[in-house]
């Protein structure tokens, strides 16, 4: 009788097969769950542009740092190409100034990699451009004016009350008086922009009460822009449509008594010159301080 292959040897061989192979599959599927179970290590941040993209807390100085949660700080490093253009100059035309708040303008909301995004509006390096941004350059702007005016002329009024800045080469003229309205003009060398402080008591003669607020003196039918000038709140009545090449701010004086009206009129109606003479106003503005 012929015996079958199933001998006690190969069903010993055979179990032992199996059971090597149930333990195999049973250790990797332990190590499977393990590693599936083990929490994803945070990416290493050895670097400030590691540590921005990871959202930590970016310390606005130059340059700049970025600080971790467990106390590590990296200082962002600024190469020579980077040093040959100014935090402030979005658009790099080697100036900081109101052009470059509108390049960031049209760029914000944006994220790496969409369109309209634009690397040097991302100032503090997180890949998103949004109203952090915006804020660190306004205060770069107006750091890099304040450099820029540091050399002007002043001009203070006659009480000592106010006071601003105007570009060097420009010149007073003579001051006009119409009853308690004053007008001091200065202009510049070439006559392409003329700047207006007008100086006028708070006094409405068709009431004759003081005007309750700059809405009531300017009593236009439409909202007027709010600005803050060394402090105090203003309004910007100009420039609107058809007075394009006109910027003006309307104040009061500390004590309320007065209206103080900062103007700037560009002669041409060329677009560049009007948005030139818009950025040398609000350089001026800049400068008003309140004695």
């Amino acid at each position: 009788m012929r015996r079958g292959y199933l001998t006690p040897p190969v069903l010993i061989i055979l179990a032992l097969i199996t059971f090597g192979v149930a333990l195999t599959l049973f250790l990797n599927t332990n190590l499977l769950k393990n590693i599936k179970n083990q929490p994803t290590p945070s990416p290493a941040i050895n670097s400030f542009e590691d540590c921005a993209r990871a959202g930590n807390r970016i310390i606005l100085t130059y340059p700049r740092q970025c600080k971790t949660p467990d106390g590590k700080s990296f200082t962002e490093v600024i190469n020579q190409e980077s040093l040959d253009i100014a935090p402030c100059d979005v658009n790099s035309d080697g100036m900081c100034n109101v052009a470059d708040l509108n390049l960031l303008n049209t760029a914000l909301g944006t994220s790496r990699g969409q369109k309209n995004y634009h690397p040097l509006a991302d100032l503090d390096a997180d890949g998103v451009i949004n109203d952090t941004d915006k804020q660190i350059l306004l205060k770069l702007i107006e750091q890099n004016q304040s450099d820029e005016t540091a050399n002007w002329k002043t001009y203070t009024s006659q009480d000592n009350s106010y006071s601003f800045k105007y570009p060097t080469s420009w010149t007073q003229k003579s001051i006009q008086i119409f009853g308690s309205r004053s007008v001091q003009e200065i202009e510049d060398p070439q006559g392409a922009y003329l700047l207006s402080f007008i100086n006028q008591g708070n006094y409405n003669n068709n009431t004759g009460k003081p005007f309750a607020d700059l809405y009531d003196f300017e009593q236009l039918p439409y909202t007027i822009k709010t600005v803050r000038v060394n402090g105090q709140e203003g309004i910007q009545p100009l420039p609107r449509a058809g007075s394009e090449h006109i910027t003006a701010v309307d104040l009061f004086s500390k004590d309320f008594k007065r209206i103080l009206i900062l103007e700037l009129e560009t002669q041409s109606r060329d677009e560049k010159e009007i948005l030139k003479g818009q950025e040398i106003f609000d350089q001026i503005l800049s400068t008003f301080r309140f004695e």
